[in-house]
């Protein structure tokens, strides 16, 4: 059962965060990313730090759950970092 206000767009978006931060086939170059981005008018998310443990970054994701989703529902191109406190649009 899908929760209440959440939308098929959501669910691929979700899916596809989760694609993209369990990939370990190495980094793209940012000008790549920008451009797939926009090609696909894709909403990216990035933690803004990068030292986290893995288990910190999942609980960083999972906390700021709700407002990764009021920025898919906005649509994209758009990059926010997820930051300890909030979710905030960075690009463009």
């Amino acid at each position: 059962m899908r929760e209440p206000g959440v939308t098929e767009q959501t669910l691929e978006a979700e899916k596809l965060l989760i694609h993209v931060f369990s990939d370990n086939q190495g980094y793209q170059k940012i000008r790549d990313i920008r451009q797939s981005v926009l090609e696909h008018e894709a909403v990216l998310f990035y933690l803004d730090n990068q030292q986290l443990r893995s288990v910190e970054m999942v609980e960083r994701l999972v906390a700021r759950r709700d407002a990764n989703r009021r920025a898919i529902e906005k649509g994209g191109p758009a990059a926010y970092a997820v930051r300890h406190d909030r979710v905030e649009r960075t690009w463009p």
